[in-house]
């Protein structure tokens, strides 16, 4: 979990979004593990575990998916259609997830 607060944490600064907007992400993996961003007046939150007011949940198959998206490696919409992603709704708040946690630019460092 270090490495994707590490990595959302890293991506906010470089997307941080010009206008306040306020969201929950709920991430779920098939392992079972929970996670969520929080973006509230500003700030980014991530926490481990399932937040109780969460705006819509995203679904991943593994946490390598988000970092490949992240870098790059990963097409978001080729994600989505082979099953590795995918989300219970709210098309808007999936595409501001992209564009704030979607590809960095080709020089980001991720390790």
């Amino acid at each position: 979990m270090k490495k994707l607060k590490d990595l959302y944490c890293r991506m906010f600064e470089q997307h941080k979004p010009l206008a306040v907007h306020d969201a929950i992400w709920q991430c779920s993996l098939e392992t079972g593990e929970n996670y969520y961003l929080r973006l509230h007046s500003g700030q980014l939150e991530f926490g481990e575990g399932r937040h109780a007011h969460a705006t819509l949940t995203l679904y991943f198959t593994s946490t390598e998916i988000p970092v490949q998206i992240a870098a790059g490696k990963l097409d978001p919409m080729a994600a989505f259609l082979n099953g590795d992603f995918r989300s219970d709704s709210h098309l808007l708040l999936v595409m501001y997830y992209l564009m704030l946690f979607g590809p960095l630019a080709a020089n980001a460092d991720l390790r």
